[in-house]
């Protein structure tokens, strides 16, 4: 028996409501006049007496459970039992709780979801593809506007010939959870999400308001900006060196404006602040036409953000929208920075805003932490380049993708092999000049083909020929193969570069021809037992694969114990596929970083960063619909500017665009080092404390405490920006502290129960002082002080002597 919660929805301070389960014949112990449950129908592809049944065994509780059976069908491959319709009101918190159990193949997935009058929502992060004993389940979904039914459906689907049996029982939907389901819940999802507002207003004349918000929130240039907002005397922005902070300006015209620039006037502070460190963007819009999420508004959207090459326009009553950036190099002086940015309409001064810079005192590492690997399409790019050879195009992608700390190597590459004679000859031309690049570029992880076939569902149908051969049906394959290989790491290991290979022999693969992965990675390590291989699947239900795949690039939230498994037998866990869609909010392509470092992976793979599928991403963000299946006669619909994170030059002759999602992911990249950086300082210091701390693993638990805020469970992150800048500043914080003595090692963390409190160690002999007050430490210089949610809401100021060793540090507000 097991429980598993999972939140895809928040618990917020509500009045009292009472705790009714709304689902009619929850534990399936009523029957109806035809032998089946009451209230339960058949849904959409469930038959009773085929595939659904009255279990009288083994239930639960009480006496009887729902069984169902998979169905084995290529057109129609699922089982469902749906629940009866149940009113709800829109934008409100519902729990969703079930018990659930199979024995199934790796072929068949055994999910709940919900129907609601206006679409399915599902929570991938509760499927389940292997045999599994009574499992409990509880999700959160938030009603959207205009939703008012919803209903649960059981459902299994089979992928194979050979189908599963999956037990359902106690289904419940609750507005407000049970006591002991609301305990439980509350062991693994101990902080509730949160709403702060950030927008400020910054200045206001007679013909325009200045005002701003943090980049991740979503400005809409047409739309007004709220009539009231709480003033703020300026900007501040934090970052260490080499790395970068941001903020929206908006101007919003009251009266006819010339067209605006900004100026950035001196930076004074303790040392000289490159002039270079400080820029600002424009923010465009692309008109979206065809979305995937119907909620989500049509028409001109901002995304793309352009270098000023001339004063901006203004319409009255719109917005114009600037993004500042502020990047201090390298090398500098830690410390409080000052200056301010003019805001000039037709040359004139309109307003001033202050802007204010601190300096952090440690500086991110060249090469990230946080390890990608990102696919563009050259021939994409050439489309808008006439005249461009593949090798400016390539360069064009790798210049942006590092720019903003991402590894554009995802790329399959491969010599060209042939055969002559009988013997196998390689041509390496193309493939050293990417290996050059990937020296130059500093690439975190590079991809190797040949990939054979794979992705869009479509089985094992190898559609590359390689040295002429099919794989695995032509005589003569596996030898040339295993030498190819050979030959292809060897050629790696002098380039110094096989630690970061990893070979990519087929996507997406699917449970049926698992034995046909297994031999090609079988060829591989004939070959080349030291290369790595990769596969864009979860290990969950792929143990054929287990102890030959070396790298799992795994989509949604698998489960944490597979994922430790796997890691303890020496396998590299990566996430699978990286935000990277307009209509995800700009959050999520942030906080998708902190997802990784909560499942402790190495990084994540973003399968096209330039998917322009027959469209002008100016003129339609949306890619066109792509074949998909096993025949290819059903149709993928992609997200508005789903895979696409710059644009082309409109000239076709300058460098690509950044979307304002691309920012946001390098900012998510920053929030990796700066947390695997203080992991790895408190890591460093534990000999300094008690032995205790290292008994403990305190750096792990610090380092877990940090994450949590942020990351609410494997698949949910918070929807409040400011938390996420929160914690990145009280990370950032306590890192620029760890590098000064005393050593002290302290977190926010809540208990069982959701009480608040400050915890940690301390080097022996330390007086340890928050906000003023003394902290009392234990024989082991332990600590934990109990919290208010306003305490923390409002800051903490620390200071720690010993032996002639003193600092002084702070925590912004976290809420």
């Amino acid at each position: 028996m097991a429980l598993g919660f999972v939140l895809a929805g928040v618990l917020t301070g509500t009045p009292a409501l009472a705790q009714t389960n709304l689902v009619a014949n929850p534990d399936f112990e009523v029957l109806g006049e035809n032998g089946f449950f009451s209230d339960w129908a058949d849904g959409e592809f469930g038959k009773v007496g085929k595939t659904l049944f009255v279990e009288t065994q083994g239930a639960h509780s009480g006496k009887t459970c729902l069984r169902t059976l998979g169905t084995a069908s290529p057109t129609s491959p699922w089982t469902t039992c749906a629940g009866k319709p149940i009113a709800v009101k829109p934008e409100t918190t519902y729990w969703i709780t079930w018990w659930f159990k199979a024995q199934q193949p790796p072929t068949s997935r055994t999910y709940l979801f919900l129907q609601t009058n206006q679409a399915q929502r599902v929570f991938r992060e509760t499927d389940r593809v292997d045999a599994f004993d009574w499992t409990f389940n509880i999700v959160g979904y938030r009603t959207q506007t205009g939703e008012t039914t919803l209903h649960p459906v059981l459902t299994m689907m089979t992928a194979g010939e050979q189908v599963g049996t999956a037990w359902w029982d106690e289904i419940g939907v609750w507005e407000k959870l049970p006591p002991d389901m609301e305990a439980a819940y509350r062991r693994e999802h101990p902080w509730d999400d949160t709403t702060v507002a950030t927008a400020r207003s910054l200045a206001q004349t007679e013909s325009c308001r200045v005002w701003g918000d943090r980049p991740e929130v979503r400005i809409y240039l047409q739309q007004p900006p709220p009539t009231v907002l709480p003033a703020a005397d300026g900007i501040a922005l934090t970052a260490p060196g080499g790395g970068h902070d941001l903020y929206q300006l908006a101007v919003t015209a009251t009266q006819a404006l010339e067209p605006l620039t900004l100026e950035f006037g001196p930076v004074t502070g303790p040392a000289e602040m490159p002039a270079s460190s400080l820029r600002y963007r424009v923010a465009r819009c692309v008109p979206v036409q065809e979305v995937r999420d119907k909620n989500f508004p049509l028409g001109p959207t901002p995304d793309p953000l352009l270098d000023p090459t001339q004063p901006e326009p203004v319409k009255v009553g719109e917005s114009t929208l600037f993004w500042v950036e502020w990047a201090p190099p390298p090398g500098g002086a830690a410390g409080q920075y000052q200056t301010a940015i003019r805001i000039l309409a037709g040359g004139k001064p309109l307003a001033t805003v202050p802007l204010r810079l601190r300096r952090w005192g440690f500086e991110l590492p060249e090469q990230p932490h946080y390890r990608s690997m990102v696919l563009f399409s050259s021939s994409e790019i050439r489309r808008f380049y006439p005249g461009m050879s593949d090798d400016d195009a390539m360069a064009l992608g790798w210049d942006i993708l590092s720019a903003y700390r991402l590894s554009g190597f995802n790329l399959a590459v491969w010599p060209t092999p042939t055969l002559r004679d009988g013997q196998l000859e390689i041509d390496w031309a193309r493939f050293d000049r990417i290996l050059e690049a990937a020296k130059k570029y500093k690439a975190s992880a590079i991809t190797l083909g040949p990939m054979f076939g794979g992705g869009c569902s479509e089985g094992w149908k190898p559609r590359v020929k390689f040295a002429g051969f099919t794989a695995l049906a032509d005589a003569g394959f596996d030898a040339v193969y295993v030498e190819f290989n050979r030959r292809m790491a060897e050629r790696l290991r002098t380039a110094g570069l096989l630690d970061k290979a990893y070979v990519y022999p087929y996507d997406e693969s699917e449970a049926d021809y698992f034995d046909k992965i297994a031999r090609l990675c079988d060829l591989i390590h004939q070959g080349a037992p030291d290369l790595k291989v990769l596969q864009t699947i979860t290990p969950v239900g792929a143990n054929a694969l287990w102890g030959k795949v070396n790298a799992w690039i795994c989509p949604g939230a698998p489960r944490r114990e597979v994922l430790e498994q796997r890691r303890a037998a020496g396998d590299e866990i990566w996430l699978y596929n990286m935000i990277a869609g307009i209509e995800n909010t700009p959050l999520s392509h942030r906080l998708w970083m902190w997802q990784v470092l909560k499942a402790d992976a190495r990084g994540g793979l973003l399968w096209n960063a330039a998917w322009w599928h027959k469209i002008n991403p100016w003129e339609n963000p949306t890619a066109a619909a792509y074949p998909v299946g096993r025949n290819g006669d059903q149709l993928y619909r992609y997200q508005a500017g789903e895979a696409s994170l710059f644009y082309p030059d409109p000239a076709g002759k300058g460098p690509l665009i950044p979307s304002l999602r691309l920012l946001l992911i390098r900012q998510g990249v920053e929030d990796f080092d700066i947390v695997t950086e203080l992991t790895q300082a408190w890591r460093s210091d534990l000999d300094r404390l008690a032995p205790k701390a290292k008994e403990l693993d305190a750096a792990g638990i610090a380092r877990a405490a940090i994450i949590a805020p942020v990351m609410l469970s494997m698949s949910k992150a918070t929807d409040c920006g400011a938390r996420a800048e929160a914690l990145r500043l009280l990370a950032g914080n306590e890192l620029e502290a760890a590098r000064q003595q005393p050593t002290v090692l302290c977190y926010p963390i809540r208990d069982d129960n959701g009480q608040l409190a400050i915890s940690g160690f301390a080097e022996p002999g330390t007086q340890l002082t928050l906000n003023g007050a003394p902290v009392a430490l234990d024989a082991d210089g332990r600590f934990s002080l109990p919290v208010s949610d306003d305490a923390l809401a409002t800051g903490m100021a620390w200071t720690a002597e010993n032996a002639g060793s003193r600092k002084t540090w702070a925590w912004p507000g976290v809420r």
